[in-house]
């Protein structure tokens, strides 16, 4: 999107089914774009090319493109957008504060500096955030009830959002 002008901010909601798990995601996920290195991301591509290559994948393009790049720029990027002053935990007793809760209802705000959130129950209902992007599921321990799974279905549909870009003077979609 950078390379062909469209300004977008992907939100990545990290979705845990407790508060300890959430918590322990955030650390985790935290310490690894910390530590993250030339050589497990040269690693990273060079698997993921071999996986696909010679496919017509989208996957195949992405691993492709990474394997033309700087690197150290890509992890410098991916160091300074996913810095702890961009992470949201919203099992934080602090989460509904009015700065919070400005935050998160201008997520598709190019200068709102969130890219990541770590939640349980909260965030369910009447939160649309048409830059949600991703939706990692952490589930361990989850059982299935009829609840667990209209609530699944509920966040599969936060994630299935059109994000709305102008590409070549033209806007893709209006919400």
């Amino acid at each position: 999107a950078k390379d062909k002008g469209i300004d977008l901010k992907p939100i990545i909601l990290f979705k845990s089914n407790s508060i300890r798990k959430s918590i322990d995601t955030h650390q985790t996920f935290s310490q690894i774009i910390e530590d993250l290195s030339i050589s497990q991301l040269r690693n990273t591509i060079e698997y993921g090319l071999a996986i696909y290559k010679g496919t017509t994948s989208i996957w195949s393009n992405m691993y492709e493109y990474y394997a033309s790049k700087d690197l150290v720029s890509i992890i410098q990027e991916i160091q300074w957008d996913f810095t702890d002053k961009n992470l949201m935990n919203a099992n934080d007793s602090k989460f509904l504060s009015v700065e919070n809760t400005l935050l998160l209802n201008t997520l598709e705000e190019l200068d709102n500096p969130i890219r990541a959130i770590f939640a349980v129950a909260k965030l369910n209902e009447g939160w649309d955030v048409l830059n949600l992007f991703d939706i990692v599921r952490i589930s361990e321990g989850a059982n299935g009830t009829r609840k667990t799974t209209d609530s699944e279905a509920q966040l599969i549909g936060r994630g299935a959002r059109y994000y709305p870009f102008i590409y070549e003077e033209n806007l893709s979609y209006q919400r």
